[in-house]
């Protein structure tokens, strides 16, 4: 059950997302996850915890769903493993932004203050990821393109499913400014800085805001 929990955790972390919805490598996280649990393996149990709850905020899962997910993935890590607490306060601090209980103008600012303090005790990739999706949302547009130079060209948009993610709202956030520039010159010059591996994506999307 061992080695099946650690096939199944890196082949989910690393490969699922490329070939199948985000939603199927929750299912294969949880999967691992009690295999490891049944092999007496904390620490790859603790890799599936944390791949569970930060993948279902990238998976479009219903913020309550994510929230009851939160609090029990906060009590297996206060019980296992208190190094993993970070990626689910990133992920509880990002569903109380978004559910409505805070007024816009106070979920941006949170944003924005939460990029401002540099990610200090977050996991850095999944917390600037979940932030710039905030900004977008709330219509923070410059300030998202802020996110985008913090994470262009860090290791962590290297690899992993925080890839698709963070260029979906990198687009949609250059999209939306677009209209407003008089050319492609006038938009920030980060805003551009499309990842490598997008560049076709991103003049494909440049011809089309052009017609």
């Amino acid at each position: 059950m061992g080695l099946k929990s650690r096939v199944i955790f890196i082949f989910t972390a690393f490969l699922n997302h490329l070939r199948a919805p985000l939603t199927t490598s929750v299912d294969y996280f949880r999967q691992a996850f009690r295999y490891s649990l049944e092999a007496g393996d904390l620490v790859y149990a603790t890799y599936c915890s944390d791949g569970i709850i930060t993948t279902m905020p990238l998976a479009g899962y219903k913020l309550e769903e994510i929230d009851r997910e939160a609090q029990k993935r906060l009590a297996f890590a206060q019980r296992v493993n208190p190094a993993s607490i970070p990626n689910v306060e990133c992920v509880r601090e990002w569903v109380a932004k978004l559910d409505g209980s805070h007024p816009v103008e106070t979920a941006a600012n949170q944003a924005e203050e939460s990029v401002r303090l540099a990610a200090d005790g977050m996991p850095f990739g999944l917390h600037y990821v979940i932030q710039l999706q905030v900004l977008y949302l709330f219509g923070q547009y410059d300030k998202a393109l802020n996110v985008v130079a913090i994470l262009k060209g860090n290791a962590i948009l290297s690899a992993g499913q925080y890839v698709p993610f963070y260029t979906f709202y990198h687009f949609l956030t250059v999209a939306a400014l677009y209209p407003s520039a008089t050319g492609a010159t006038s938009l920030p010059a980060h805003s551009n800085q499309m990842p490598e591996k997008n560049e076709g994506l991103g003049r494909r999307l440049s011809r089309q805001l052009s017609t």
